[in-house]
């Protein structure tokens, strides 16, 4: 039985939360900027909860390290297919892992950074 969690029950409104953003970016121009910077930090937050509620719907990162190494080495896509193969199991997890907390991360930094630069009058 899953038990949804408070970081869980954050990805509800994510479909109403960027309709609500544009209207109040259309309606106070002067303050979108926050808006899109609280609606990019909350994008985050989505992110981060829906790959827990994945790791933990799948019965937790010791049993999907378990069934990635079963599985045989992946090719990548047509662009990069010349790269060599990625070898499942924990390495795979833990890259998979790393690029969701990077994500979750720098988006918040970035919209802040935007923020300032905005505030400075150097962002176009």
């Amino acid at each position: 039985m899953i038990v949804l969690r408070p970081l869980t029950c954050a990805m509800l409104p994510i479909c109403p939360a960027p309709g609500i953003e544009s209207w109040l970016g259309l309606r106070f121009k002067s303050t979108a900027m926050y808006f899109e910077m609280m609606r990019e930090c909350y994008e985050s937050l989505v992110i981060y909860s829906f790959f827990n509620f994945l790791v933990e719907y799948m019965g937790g990162e010791r049993h999907i390290i378990r069934m990635l190494r079963s599985k045989a080495p992946q090719r990548h896509v047509f662009p990069f297919c010349c790269m060599e193969r990625w070898d499942m199991g924990p390495e795979f997890f833990h890259k998979c892992k790393t690029g969701v907390l990077q994500f979750v991360i720098l988006k918040p930094l970035m919209a802040m950074l935007s923020w300032a630069f905005e505030s400075l009058r150097m962002y176009w």
